[in-house]
């Protein structure tokens, strides 16, 4: 079993650490995708870090975009967030 930080015991918590994971999981893909594809992309050392930065802000936009129905769901005071199943 998975044990969660104590900060995702709250809705809001919960909320922060799926994005954070899903954030994880993309930059994840991106160093893989970097690991299998260095003799096309010729990318130096000094050019890596800001490569990753916009990177990273491209990431957050994807997710704030494709996750907007459950953000808005989360943040909205419905009774259904309370629930377990949610």
């Amino acid at each position: 079993m998975i044990h969660l930080p104590k900060f995702s015991t709250s809705v809001y918590g919960l909320l922060l650490w799926r994005l954070l994971l899903s954030l994880a999981a993309l930059t994840f893909a991106r160093v893989v995708f970097l690991v299998f594809n260095t003799d096309l992309l010729h990318l130096g050392k000094s050019a890596l870090w800001p490569a990753f930065a916009g990177g990273l802000r491209f990431d957050l936009a994807a997710l704030v975009y494709l996750n907007a129905p459950m953000l808005l769901m989360h943040l909205l005071p419905f009774r259904f967030v309370e629930r377990s199943g949610w």
